[in-house]
């Protein structure tokens, strides 16, 4: 199946690591491709200037609707054309929407503090 966009499941933002990550992710996926990003997770922008707003509203206005969605049909929901990358950190705890949302391929990304990680993880 052919990747038409790439899911980020953790929140833009332009305050520090993750978010900033996401941020310059979904930027450069916008200017260059392969394919657009699908924001699964409202951004917090701090600093939101005019030309950031103009580039990321129509997709924070269409993640507003694709979580509305998702929370109504309460379940995990496989977006089939999407490639979702998913957010891990500290022993490989990642964000509620990890467990809401699958694509047609599925890449687990993580930052971690320490590499002490306990038997479960």
């Amino acid at each position: 199946m052919k990747t038409e966009r790439i899911g980020i499941t953790w929140q833009l933002s332009d305050g520090m690591g993750w978010g900033v990550f996401g941020l310059n992710l979904a930027l450069e996926l916008i200017a260059n491709g392969p394919c657009r990003p699908l924001l699964l997770i409202p951004p917090a922008i701090l600093d939101f200037k005019e030309d950031l707003k103009r580039t990321l509203v129509p997709l924070i206005e269409e993640q507003a609707i694709l979580l509305a969605h998702i929370e109504k049909v309460a379940g995990q929901v496989t977006l089939k054309k999407a490639a979702c990358i998913f957010a891990f950190g500290n022993e490989f705890i990642g964000a509620p929407i990890n467990q809401m949302v699958r694509g047609h391929a599925n890449i687990g990304f993580i930052f971690y503090e320490n590499t002490h990680f306990d038997t479960a993880a």
